[in-house]
């Protein structure tokens, strides 16, 4: 489920069906944006380069100039139809890989839903963060616990949490903490990108112990 929290950040806490996150992503490849499952920091724009100066032309640069601009559209269009082209082959190719890894995963996820439904794994429940309008993930927790259905109400009440906060989220700040001792929930996983940990309550070390690894 999305959740947007009291500062505007919007985020995801999804009780983990899936085994794995998709590999093939035919369908990034027009945006050019491979969606990767961990923290990336945040690239600032690059400032523009240097502002040019109007010079006075003649006739003769006038001319010039419009014919290398002319010629400059031509080999721009000529690239975007490339582009075009390599884009159609690329889904040619990768769409049978594609549909071989959903159905693998739909295969072994029914496995482990099996497990998790019956104690045998522990079942997961993943808290993300992406920045604005981009795939790109800013503050990742993969938390994990006992039973099929502790993962669900633990979903629940983290999405409850996030709802109200103010904050980045930390499962070593106490509350985090306490809901995640109700339901036996362990962090297995917690990344936040510099920016992002920068702004957690008790980011210079007062915060509360991580809950232990198992």
């Amino acid at each position: 489920m999305k959740i947007t929290d009291a500062a505007g950040t919007t985020w995801t806490v999804t009780r983990r069906l899936s085994p794995w996150r998709r590999v093939v992503q035919p369908v990034n490849i027009p945006i050019r944006n491979y969606a990767r499952y961990r923290v990336t920091p945040l690239v600032p724009d690059k400032p523009s380069g240097r502002p040019r100066r109007k010079k006075n032309r003649t006739g003769e640069d006038s001319l010039l100039r419009s014919l290398m601009e002319l010629v400059a559209e031509l080999v721009m269009e000529l690239v975007g139809l490339v582009w075009f082209f390599a884009v159609v082959v690329a889904w040619l190719v990768l769409l049978p890989f594609a549909f071989v890894e959903l159905v693998a995963q739909m295969i072994v996820g029914a496995v482990l839903w099996l497990l998790r439904v019956s104690g045998v794994a522990r079942s997961r429940v993943d808290v993300v963060a992406r920045y604005h309008r981009t795939v790109n993930i800013s503050s990742l927790t993969v938390l994990t616990t006992s039973g099929f259905g502790a993962a669900g109400r633990l979903t629940q009440a983290l999405a409850e949490e996030r709802r109200d906060a103010t904050a980045p989220f930390d499962p070593r700040r106490g509350d985090v903490a306490a809901i995640l001792a109700r339901f036996g929930g362990r962090v297995e996983r917690h990344d936040a990108a510099p920016d992002v940990a920068a702004r957690a309550p008790g980011a210079n070390g007062s915060g509360v112990p991580s809950p232990a690894h198992g």
